[in-house]
């Protein structure tokens, strides 16, 4: 009988130990789980809340903007277009005939000054950048650079339209306006090719067909600093890959997360 209670027992103590072992793995992975979807949690408000700050940061460089040039287009041009009519007026009454030829070369100066003024105020407070998707965009930036006849510049495009937030259309758009312009400039290209797919976020690579440059010097200008710094604001990967007589090749790639079409 006793042998029996003492099996009895030990079996009992077995069960309330695996019990309590199988209580304990159970309460762990629970607790780890729960803790795994709290930083998950976390993270995602941090990066909601980084987001929200880039946006606004956007929202206001591109108020700041549009005031710039507003202020450009309503004030210093107008006092410009006055010095022009001032001076003119000068020749025109011919009351100092030996400088009217100074006075017309700085009219003309002025004249070249205000109309520089005027294209800077509308890229400043360019309305199509707001209203337009970016493959319209990035379409009529080649429609201009073909009208140029410098180079010739090619959209392939996977899809008819790529939703996503203003202010990221925005980047993406200066991002590669940036490296057209580079390309236009220093590259000597005869083409210029920007391929834009939308899979599982946006991948554009955009090359162009011109002498190319050594990666590993230290750049001349700013504009590879800002198309990283661009790119490093809304969360994209920027590679640049260039070699002296090869060309260069851009390829920029936007994780879905980021594109978040329902900001402004």
């Amino acid at each position: 009988m006793e042998q029996a209670e003492m099996t009895i027992f030990i079996i009992l103590a077995n069960l309330v130990v695996l019990i309590f072992v199988a209580g304990t793995i159970v309460f762990i992975y629970q607790f780890r789980q729960k803790r795994m979807k709290h930083e998950m949690e976390k993270t995602g408000l941090r990066e909601r809340h980084l987001l929200e700050l880039v946006n606004t940061q956007l929202a206001v460089q591109h108020d700041t903007m549009q005031h710039i040039g507003s202020e450009i287009h309503d004030s210093v041009g107008q006092k410009l277009t006055l010095a022009v009519l001032y001076a003119r007026q000068l020749v025109q009454g011919r009351q100092f005939p030996e400088l009217e030829e100074k006075v017309e070369r700085i009219g003309n100066i002025v004249n070249e000054s205000l109309e520089e003024l005027r294209q800077l105020s509308r890229t400043l407070n360019n309305p199509a950048l707001s209203q337009n998707d970016l493959l319209a965009l990035l379409q009529h930036e080649c429609r201009q650079v073909n009208a140029a006849g410098i180079c010739q510049a090619s959209l392939e495009v996977s899809a008819p339209s790529i939703p996503m937030a203003a202010s990221v259309k925005h980047i993406v758009f200066r991002i590669v306006q940036e490296f057209m312009q580079n390309s236009l400039k220093h590259a000597q290209c005869q083409r210029l090719h920007i391929q834009v797919q939308q899979e599982n976020g946006l991948r554009i690579e955009a090359t162009d067909d011109g002498i190319g440059f050594d990666t590993s010097q230290p750049p001349r200008g700013i504009g590879l600093g800002n198309m990283k710094r661009r790119a490093l604001q809304i969360g994209a990967t920027l590679e640049l890959h260039s070699s002296p007589g090869a060309g260069t090749r851009l390829t920029l790639q936007l994780p879905a997360t980021k594109m978040e079409p329902g900001l402004k």
